[in-house]
Order: structure tokens, then sequence, then C-alpha cells
């Protein structure tokens, strides 16, 4: 049982990569959209993208636990 307990803790650190990993890549690239604005169309679709990409990510984990409780 302590192998599952294991694994669950690094779902959660995961978790909690991703998502902080996505709020600093927003608030970077909102950052710099706001000093340059020749390049801003490019800096606000790569944060909507970090926002797509933590949102399959979150889904997929969330499936993955759902499969799993199942079988």
């Amino acid at each position: 049982m302590d192998y599952i307990s294991d694994l669950m803790g690094l779902k959660t650190g995961l978790l909690i990569l991703i998502n902080a990993g996505v709020v600093v890549r927003v608030i970077a690239c909102a950052i710099q959209a706001s000093g340059n604005f020749d390049d801003r169309p490019t800096y606000l679709k790569r944060a909507k993208n970090a926002l797509i990409f933590a949102a399959i990510a979150n889904s997929l984990i969330a499936v993955k636990d759902l499969i799993t409780t199942y079988f």
C-alpha cells in the first residue's frame, strides 16, 4: 500500500507543478505583452495555449483517475 500512496503523492506533485508552471507562463507572457506592443498578439496566443495545455493536462489526469478507480 505504500507504493500506491507514493503514486498519489507523485500525482499531486505533478498537478501542482503543471498548474504553477502555467501560472508563471501566463504571467510572463502578460508582462512581455504589456512591454512589447508589436508582438502583443504572439504573447497573448502563447498565454492562451498555456491555459489550453493546463485544461487538457488536468482533464487527462482526471480521466486516468476515473479509469483506475473504476477498474
